[in-house]
């Protein structure tokens, strides 16, 4: 998956780092013995070649395609898509380029024999790189060694081909792109489809009818404030991410090491694809502790009803108009755990109980809809393998999977969205307050107000208890279309943003991939 520009501010701070523009020289640069030696002078930016600090990139051999990844707590060439950390944050210190994991924080440089490595928590002397673009495209990749830099390249050790710095001859090194990767189009799609969130929230609300529907029919309510607590999911989406890759890598690692091989036999006793889903799982828990309070702050800031203004003499319309983005929403739904944080994890054991079956149900059903439509369309004839096909038949896959998949997990949504919902009101103690309004706002639309109140106080009671309780409860008073409320919206967006995320990026790999095959002259390593 293509991870677009990443906010580098936690990974940039420290006293041991200092960041430099490229007109400004940074006025230490005498305390270091290869100070006198500009690497990159004279380097002018570009998008797609040449490394800039601030930004984040996927390192490619344009001879093989492969990419830098840090797999395992090793630095090796992989194809795009394979497993493994594959962003690297460009930084510069000194004058120098860096090459900072965004998974494990640490920097890209060489061992002792010269072998790359991915070890260090700061940006010093072995981890000092240089970017020469070529004239006929491309960069090679220089490293410090002693007085001189020596190309990155492939060494052989003991029959093992590994990347390490090679020498200081130009035709040794290998030819290396830089393709800019950031967090714009995962966060981009996030964006598209929140308002999409926002209303089933509210569809799965204890609270709907009374606040979203007017003799039966639904309000305009329902349909403002669609951006309300949009900031905590921003805020929180990049740490869970970097907790989840971090857990699974770590994981993986540690379960490879203590898996026994059977007797007579090198395979291990318990299946590689068996470790990876523990991992996996394990990673998931991990990033869920992180998402578990924004997604408590963002539900509860989406049902923030905000009053309605009076007209103003110089904006009669001003009662009726509604703000999207609304930061008010955030705060109120913040003073709700302000005498009890703890209830800002309430939903955690839901969160992880709709999130590993989804993972677990989209990935696999993606890769089968994407293999049995490419088989279909071979065997009539149809198969055009150009860039769109591509993208179209993995955004139809990815999309068909993730809405079936959310479809599936909809009643466990529901659940998840009650317990939240019910952490903010019990955490602070608004329970009298908002059977009041209730009561007010029944009356004022003519409804039963007893039998409402009552149905109101049944489902929370529901959201009291533990997941089944609350499962138990929305069956018994809704039947099970209201275990499944707000399911078609929850399909809707992940269809899009499955599609367009993995559409977009299987074609971008596919582009790369016959810019490199195009390319003349040029073999694998």
């Amino acid at each position: 998956m293509v991870v677009n520009e990443v906010d580098l501010t936690p990974f940039l701070e420290g006293d041991d780092f200092t960041t430099y523009t490229a007109t400004t020289p940074p006025e230490t640069a005498n305390t270091d013995p290869l100070d006198d030696h500009d690497p990159c002078s004279g380097a002018e930016p570009s998008f797609s070649l040449v490394p800039w600090p601030g930004s984040t990139f996927i390192i490619r051999s344009v001879s093989s395609g492969h990419v830098i990844t840090l797999l395992e707590g090793q630095i090796i060439l992989t194809k795009p898509g394979s497993h493994g950390s594959i962003y690297w944050a460009c930084v510069e210190t000194k004058g120098w380029l860096g090459f900072l994991n965004i998974v494990s924080g640490k920097y890209l440089g060489h061992d002792a024999k010269g072998r790359l490595c991915c070890s260090a928590e700061r940006h010093q002397w072995w981890e000092y790189f240089c970017v020469r673009p070529r004239p006929e495209g491309g960069c090679v990749l220089l490293m410090t060694h002693h007085d001189r830099l020596w190309h990155v390249g492939i060494k052989e050790e003991q029959g093992v081909e590994k990347l390490a710095k090679i020498g200081d001859g130009g035709s040794d090194g290998l030819v290396w792109e830089f393709a800019k990767a950031g967090a714009f189009a995962a966060f981009t799609v996030d964006f598209l489809v929140y308002p999409l969130d926002t209303i089933k929230t509210r569809l799965q609300s204890p609270d709907y009818r009374h606040l979203y529907t007017t003799n039966g029919a639904i309000n305009r309510s329902l349909f403002r404030g669609l951006y309300q607590g949009i900031g905590s999911v921003i805020l929180a989406t990049l740490p869970s991410s970097g907790a989840f890759f971090t857990t699974y890598e770590s994981t993986k690692s540690l379960l490879h090491t203590l898996n026994p091989t059977l007797p007579s036999s090198t395979a291990p006793l318990i299946p590689t694809p068996v470790l990876h889903a523990l991992a996996s799982s394990t990673g998931e828990l991990v990033s869920c502790l992180i998402l578990t309070p924004a997604e408590v702050l963002k539900q509860n800031a989406q049902m923030v009803r905000k009053p309605s203004l009076p007209p103003s003499p110089s904006s009669p319309s001003s009662a009726t108009k509604t703000q999207a983005f609304d930061t008010h929403a955030t705060q109120v739904a913040f003073q709700k755990f302000k005498h009890d944080p703890r209830q800002l994890w309430r939903g955690y054991t839901a969160l992880v109980a709709r999130n590993l079956p989804f993972s677990a149900m989209q990935f696999p059903l993606f890769e089968f809809l994407r293999t049995k439509t490419y088989a279909y369309r071979e065997r009539r004839g149809h198969r055009t393998r150009t860039l769109l096909e591509t993208g179209v038949v993995t955004a139809l896959s990815a999309g068909s999977a993730g809405a079936l998949a959310a479809v599936v997990t909809t009643p466990i949504d529901v659940v998840k969205t009650r317990i939240m919902l019910r952490a903010g009101d019990e955490s602070s103690g608004s329970g009298g307050k908002k059977r009041e309004n209730l009561v007010k706002e029944l009356q004022a639309q003519g409804k039963d107000v007893k039998a409402e109140v009552e149905r109101a106080q049944q489902a929370a009671r529901g959201g009291r208890g533990g997941g089944l309780a609350v499962g138990r409860e929305v069956l018994r008073t809704e039947g099970v279309r209201g275990l499944f409320r707000g399911g078609a919206l929850r399909g809707a967006w992940t269809a899009l943003g499955s599609g367009l995320y993995l559409g977009v990026y299987e074609s971008g790999r596919r582009y790369l991939e016959k810019r490199r095959v195009g390319q003349e002259g040029l073999a694998p390593y």
